[in-house]
């Protein structure tokens, strides 16, 4: 409802994918964002909101792609 963006759209699309034979999931994040401050806001994203955002959803694919397996391997213990 509040923050640092004058525009926020979040959408994950989580979906089954057999990639080689091997069953997984694929998780798609849409992000949709406009900083405030038009000029200065614009020079901000270009100098390093964007770079930080890719750093953050990089962050977040590298330890989804470690969370993962463990949690596929306990849910099939639990079954």
């Amino acid at each position: 409802l509040k923050g640092p963006f004058a525009l926020w759209r979040h959408c994950h699309r989580i979906s089954s994918e057999t990639r080689d034979g091997v069953p997984g999931t694929l998780i798609v994040d849409d992000l949709e964002y406009s900083v405030p401050l038009g000029p200065l806001g614009l020079l901000a994203n270009a100098m390093f909101v964007r770079r930080q955002m890719e750093s953050t959803f990089a962050y977040r694919q590298q330890r989804l792609e470690e969370i993962l397996p463990v949690a596929a391997r306990q849910a099939t213990r639990r079954s």
